[in-house]
């Protein structure tokens, strides 16, 4: 299989091909208190997943995310600035194409399906 890393375009496909470990992005896997004995493991397999996810994106984005300390806290910073679901501007930006959507020639199905895909 071809891996492919993340440019900045199609996070939540790109979610999927990722090693398993969702719960260090989700924050399901809790980071337990440094006290704790089970704190080396979790540390260790954060850092492993920290890696996998820097390591995935090219370069010049995967730069932008070395400074944070958990896998976390890098993907949910990835995930604002790229999500195709949760970005801000993008979603500001599809609101705006779909309020000035007309129908103008099309008929009602090409008008709705288009509007649909915006929306």
């Amino acid at each position: 299989m071809e891996k492919t890393s993340f440019n900045g375009q199609g996070l939540s496909r790109w979610l999927y091909e990722e090693r398993g470990k969702i719960g260090f992005l989700d924050g399901s896997t809790k980071k337990p208190d440094p006290t704790d004995p089970a704190y080396i493991s979790w540390d260790t397999q954060n850092a492993l997943v920290m890696s996998w996810l820097i390591n995935s994106m090219e370069e010049h984005i995967g730069s932008l995310y070395l400074v944070h300390s958990t896998a976390k806290v890098i993907w949910d910073k990835v995930k604002f600035a790229y999500s195709d679901l949760e970005n801000p501007a993008q979603l500001c930006e599809l609101r705006d194409q779909a309020r000035d959507l007309k129908q103008g020639s099309m008929n009602v199905i090409e008008y709705y399906t288009i509007l649909t895909k915006l929306w």
